[in-house]
Order: C-alpha cells, then sequence, then structure tokens
C-alpha cells in the first residue's frame, strides 16, 4: 500500500513550527506500540519541526515493556481520567496501533474530542471516521512507521533509541516472524534497522527478569486449563493493573502447547474482563471469535491474534464477600467458555 504522501502532507505541513501534537495508544502500551511511538515523533520533529506528547491510560506493566521504556528513554503521559488529557492544547490527535475507541479518549461527554486526525494500524478493526488512515495487513504498526521514516528520508543513524524501539516492536509483533502476519514489509524494516541499534540496550531488554507471580499465575491456568480437541481455555481470576500483561503472556505460552492451535486466556481487571485470544489454525477467523464472544465494540484482532476488554459493572467490587465474588467471577467465566467453544463448534 503506497504512502499518501500528499494527504500527510496537509495534515502537517500547516501547523507552525514546534507546535505539539498528541499521540494516543492502546491502556497498556505494548512494545509494537511504543516502537511506533517513538519512530513517529522521530518522523514529525526531523519532517515537520513538530513535537509530540504520548499519551496512555493504564500502567506499564509488563517488565520488557517497562525495560523497553525506561532505556529507550520513551517519556510517556498516563492520564488516570479523561480530565488529565486537554485535547485543546493538541492541534491534531494521531492514534497508532489500536483504534481511537480502544485509547480510552474518545468519550461522547468531553466535547470537541469525537475523532482524532490520524490512526495508523496494522489491526483489523472497523475503520474509523478521520482525516487520514493507514491500515495494513503487515506484522507490526513500527514497520508502516519505518515505511514513513523511509518515504521522508529520514536517517536513523543517529536515533539508535527511535532505531532500536522500531526492531523491538517488529520483533515482538511478528514473534520472531514466525506469525502468519509478517510481511515483506516487516522483513525489509528489520534490515535496516539492525545496523542502526544499540545492541547492548537491546540484550539487556530481550532478556528482561519475569516476577514469581507469573509463574504461580501460570501454574494455576494450567491447572485450570479446559481442553476439548485442539482448544484450551483458561481463566486467571482476578489480577491486578500493576500485573495485567501475564494474560497475553501466557495465552503466548500455551500456544505453543503440543495438540493445541487455539488459546483463549481471561481474568478479571479492574472489573473488566480481559481475554487474549491466539490462533494457529487456518479455519478459524480470530477477529470472527472475538466479535461473536466479546463483542465487537469491546475488541480487536489481527490474524491469528486478538483481545477483548468487557466492563463488568460497579457491581463486582460491591461484592465484599470474597468466596461469594469467586462464584460470580466462575459464572462470569463460564458464560464467555461456553460463547468461545460453541463459536468454534467445540460445545
Amino acid at each position: 500500500m503506497p504512502i499518501d504522501k500528499e494527504t500527510f502532507d496537509n495534515i502537517f505541513k500547516p501547523l507552525k513550527k514546534n507546535t505539539e501534537v498528541a499521540i494516543l495508544l492502546q491502556r497498556s502500551p505494548d512494545p509494537d506500540a511504543l516502537g511506533s511511538a517513538a519512530g513517529l515523533a522521530t518522523l514529525l520533529k526531523e519532517a515537520f519541526s513538530i513535537n509530540t506528547r504520548i499519551f496512555h491510560f493504564g500502567d506499564v506493566s509488563h517488565p520488557q515493556n517497562k525495560s523497553m521504556k525506561n532505556s529507550l528513554h520513551i517519556s510517556l503521559r498516563k492520564c488516570d481520567s479523561i480530565d488529565d488529557f486537554d485535547h485543546s492544547k493538541y492541534e491534531c490527535k494521531i492514534v497508532l496501533d489500536t483504534d481511537f475507541r480502544s485509547t480510552g479518549f474518545c468519550r461522547e461527554e468531553v466535547a470537541g474530542l469525537d475523532k482524532c486526525q490520524v490512526r495508523i494500524d496494522h489491526h483489523q478493526m472497523e475503520s474509523e471516521d478521520v482525516d487520514y488512515e493507514d491500515v495494513r495487513s503487515v506484522g507490526s504498526t513500527c514497520s508502516i512507521v519505518w515505511d514513513y521514516l523511509r518515504e521522508y528520508d529520514i536517517s536513523l543513524d543517529k536515533h539508535t533509541d527511535t532505531a532500536t524501539a522500531l526492531l523491538l516492536g517488529i520483533k515482538t509483533d511478528t514473534h520472531d516472524f514466525t506469525s502468519v502476519n509478517t510481511s515483506d514489509l516487516d522483513m525489509e524494516a528489520h534490515r535496516d534497522l539492525l545496523g542502526k541499534v544499540d545492541r547492548s540496550v537491546l540484550a539487556g531488554i530481550i532478556n528482561f527478569p519475569l516476577p514469581g507471580l507469573v509463574f504461580e499465575t501460570e501454574g494455576q491456568a494450567y491447572k485450570d486449563r479446559k481442553v476439548i480437541n485442539t482448544t484450551l481455555v483458561s481463566f486467571v481470576g482476578e489480577c491486578s493493573s500493576q500485573h495485567r500483561d501475564i494474560i497475553p503472556y501466557i495465552a503466548d505460552r500455551f500456544s505453543r502447547m503440543e495438540g493445541i492451535n487455539t488459546v483463549v486466556i481471561m481474568g478479571i481487571i479492574e472489573s473488566h474482563l480481559i481475554a487474549s485470544v491466539r490462533s494457529i489454525d487456518s479455519r478459524v477467523d480470530v477477529f470472527d471469535l472475538c466479535s461473536s464472544a466479546f463483542g465487537k465494540e469491546f475488541s480487536g484482532a489481527k490474524e491469528g491474534s486478538g483481545g477483548a476488554r468487557i466492563p463488568l459493572g460497579p457491581v463486582l467490587d460491591c461484592i465484599k464477600d470474597e468466596e461469594v465474588k469467586g462464584r460470580v467471577m466462575k459464572e462470569i467465566s463460564e458464560s464467555f467458555t461456553e460463547k468461545i467453544l460453541s463459536h468454534l463448534g467445540e460445545e
């Protein structure tokens, strides 16, 4: 897909020098989101003399993502509420590696914050009302951002942090180029970036330490797993927001289990059901599975991988009896498990 440079220029060239624009990410940014944000910030600064601020809700909780953010000096602004983001200060809002709805910044009650201007992504989601949208079937949003840097002839020789962040995003989201989504663009971007990264910093981020809680939760998820044919579903219970990345981590791990083609791991975080879906079964459309089981408005997917965040309301937090709360959570997980298996024909 060629870059629509004329439209892209028409958005950013009229902005005054040192104007600030806002980059909006998913609630808990992963390496692809972090890398693409770093890459786009470099592009806008070098090509248009525009400054950026990167915003997100939620926590950067995964140890690797924390290490990446700190080691590569990626400055993020966490918002605890929509009031923390003064959208009127930014003439342009850019959404990366997700859609506007999933950022948490799209709220009907906020006057004037009804749309973003630019969306760059590689996830299969419904098209949005934006001035410029570039959504491609590739393995990583970082690869798309790298394509813009190439188009605008921006050298990363002196931007090793940005190059390292982009490479990490590509490496992570393509699962070391084994994902079915991996494209020629991903391979080309990786080859170019490899000679520009800080290899010692890269090694430190890749070899990140894991807290013991990850292994405890993984063991419980394995013990409580439900397996029908080649599908595995498990519920890990309630997790703190600081450990939300345990769910996708376990989904990735279990997807490598012998005899398993489709994995769904669920948990409850801050009164939301969080789900991570992985599938190597060519018959399974992960987008359809997520939409059917969790609702299109609460989920998203790319080929072979998806996720959902479903609000459960305030009732769960009002239950003080842990035994009763446990039964309610079990009912919730069993209900969604039935929907998942029904969609897959594995009842």
